[in-house]
């Protein structure tokens, strides 16, 4: 490949003694000059970590005052903006061409890529240029290995050194333990080494995902118990008054299932009334949005951005994907939060596998039995019999729930360890094993022109990362308003039928026999995958 092209518009330069810059913090904006140059700073107040109480004006100034220290491993090197408009829990996005207007004393590096376009990268060679580019957003600063005079010839060589994320987690003292066995190879050939932390974990991948749970909200006051909370109906929009929060609820009136008589007031109320035991199941997890608008028969769309504007105290899961795209999820983390994810016109509800803490990590296994045409819903039983007893035999406890729309779902709880692909891995072997087992019944093909009529799939690719099913509890879309509702393996061998289980019994039928998965949330009596892994 022959060399690229780069050469350097420069202006004027400033003097390169850098002077003590203290920046005002009862502004939003100003201007502060430096030699003869001049520099606007903007969103001086915006919180960019609120967590900690830091600000925008608290970062531009950390880097003035480490400028002296910094700039010398900056100059004459092309930068890429990594920009962060919302802060550091925010979404970010790559700049790679020096935005205009822009101040006529950044001085550019233009690289000509091997497309034959030309990109005219900023430099920053001095305080005024470094301020420049911080006051876009840019939190971490990522300058190119070579400078601009011969951008193909790198000043270093260099080694990331990344923990594994897996089982069991590798801790910060392997890392630190590598980089001494990387030294001390590179000694031995005579190689000078010099080393830093990142800062950080390292970016998404396709099997790790950074995340953080995200609140701005104060505590509640203690508010009316869900138990007693019902929904007004005299009106079509209100607000109400849940966990000492207000919630406004719309088109309470509005037919969600008209020809059973149902409206989205009762949908609401179904939720508030089976909240107690839905809740433990949602808190602290990433929850894709599933929206109606017009009821159980009507168009729907996924949603997985929390819509704004929104209640201050609605809680984010915020990931960040391979793409190094971060989403922002909401979290129900009670009843308000429910009550505003189902006001949405989220008719069933669809979490993730694993809590926003990690993840890459789940807390459960499972199974989606779904019958291919030609399969009643006895198959389907059958098959579920059939996983729960190969499952027992690897002693691993089974929980099952009907879907609420054609199938069975069978969970195992696991220890929290193995990372969502290799639970999804486990699952695809155990899957096969089952359609070799009694191939009259089961099928693992995940092709549906392919899956042979008659039989039940046993999904094993809904364990892959990011996927969601309809959660415990759930109402689905369907004719009945059915309910994904735990039976019994008693009752699954007895027989029992979707429409056995919907929103106008399942609250009773809570009452009477409480949880069922209870067992799910708990730390004891779940299984250690590792040793099929």
């Amino acid at each position: 490949m022959s060399p690229r092209k780069a050469t350097r518009a420069r202006a004027a330069r400033a003097p390169r003694k850098e002077t003590q810059l203290v920046l005002p913090r009862d502004t939003d904006t100003v201007e502060v000059r430096l030699g003869a140059r001049a520099v606007r700073l903007t969103n001086l107040r915006k919180p960019f970590w609120p967590e900690l109480g830091i600000a925008k004006r608290d970062l531009l100034q950390y880097y003035a005052d480490v400028a002296p220290a910094l700039l010398p491993h900056l100059r004459d090197r092309a930068m890429v903006m990594k920009r962060y408009p919302n802060g550091a829990a925010g979404e970010f996005f790559f700049m790679k061409r020096a935005p205009s207007p822009r101040p006529d004393w950044i001085e550019l590096c233009s690289i000509e890529h091997e497309s034959g376009n030309v990109i005219d990268f900023p430099m920053i060679q001095d305080l005024p240029a470094l301020l420049w580019v911080v006051n876009l957003g840019c939190i971490d600063l990522n300058q190119w290995y070579a400078r601009c005079d011969d951008v193909d010839r790198p000043d270093y060589v260099h080694f990331d050194l990344d923990p594994v994320k897996g089982t069991p987690e590798v801790p910060f003292e392997r890392v630190r333990e590598t980089a001494l066995v990387v030294r001390d190879g590179l000694e031995a050939l005579g190689m000078p080494a010099l080393a830093k932390t990142t800062g950080s974990r390292g970016p998404a991948t396709r099997d790790y995902h950074p995340s953080r749970r995200r609140s701005t909200a104060k505590k509640p006051s203690r508010g009316r118990a869900a138990s007693s909370f019902t929904i007004p109906r005299d009106t079509d929009d209100v607000v109400v008054e849940a966990g000492g929060r207000e919630v406004k609820l719309t088109n309470v009136n509005k037919p969600f299932w008209p020809e059973l008589g149902i409206t989205k007031g009762d949908l609401l109320q179904y939720y508030a009334d089976v909240s107690q035991w839905l809740i433990p199941h949602l808190t602290d997890r990433a929850m894709v949005m599933k929206r109606y608008p017009h009821g159980a028969a009507g168009e729907f769309f996924f949603m997985k951005r929390a819509p704004s504007p929104r209640p201050e105290w609605i809680e984010l899961c915020s990931i960040e994907h391979g793409s190094g795209n971060v989403i922002d999820f909401p979290i129900v983390q009670d009843l308000p939060a429910l009550l505003w994810v189902v006001n949405l016109g989220c008719i069933d509800l669809n979490q993730w596998y694993a809590r926003c803490d990690d993840v890459d990590r789940p807390d459960y296994l499972h199974f989606d039995l779904d019958p291919v045409p030609g399969a009643d819903f006895g198959r389907v039983l059958e098959t579920a019999l059939l996983v729960r007893e190969s499952l027992d035999s690897l002693g691993m406890p089974t929980y099952a729930k009907t879907t609420g729309s054609k199938g069975v779902h069978v969970y195992v709880p696991i220890v929290r360890g193995p990372t969502q692909k290799q639970v999804w891995t486990f699952a695809k072997e155990f899957a096969r094993q089952m359609e070799a087992r009694k191939p009259e019944l089961v099928t693992a093909e995940y092709k549906v022109a392919k899956r042979p009529k008659g039989r039940v799939l046993v999904d094993y690719n809904q364990n892959a990362w990011g996927r969601t099913l309809a959660s415990i509890y759930s109402v689905r879309p369907k004719p009945k308003a059915s309910v994904s509702t735990p039976v019994t393996w008693k009752e699954i061998e007895r027989g029992v039928a979707i429409e056995d289980f919907r929103i106008d019994n399942v609250p009773a039928r809570l009452k009477k026999l409480g949880d069922l998965w209870e067992p799910l949330l708990a730390k004891s009596g779940r299984f250690r995958l590792e040793k099929f892994l």
